[in-house]
């Protein structure tokens, strides 16, 4: 299996991921969830074809799409890149809970 290269966002998770402060709890989590990813891309749960947001596709073209729950119903979704040195992760969204996560997903 190839090696994960990058851990990276969208402009949306960046935009996310900055507004929080060092100390939130929220941002460490998302930092452990990184490190894991780093290590094996494939840790999340992988969403079935048939369940992806049209605007997914439309804005950023994916061709597989995973789910990485984190506590309380928090969760991010990513996609897997490869590339011919590795594979790059890209967190597309983060939801900060379950219905945030539901509405986007059509549920």
């Amino acid at each position: 299996m190839k090696r994960v290269i990058d851990v990276t966002g969208s402009a949306r998770f960046g935009t996310f991921f900055e507004s929080l402060s060092e100390e939130n709890t929220f941002k460490i989590e998302i930092k452990e969830a990184i490190k894991i990813l780093s290590e094996d891309c494939t840790n999340g749960d992988k969403i079935e074809h048939d369940k992806w947001p049209n605007f997914y596709i439309k804005e950023y073209n994916i061709n597989n799409l995973w789910r990485f729950d984190l506590s309380e119903g928090k969760r991010f979704v990513y996609t897997i890149l490869g590339t011919p040195e590795g594979f790059i992760v890209s967190i597309i969204e983060v939801f900060s809970n379950h219905s945030e996560y539901d509405k986007r997903f059509g549920y």
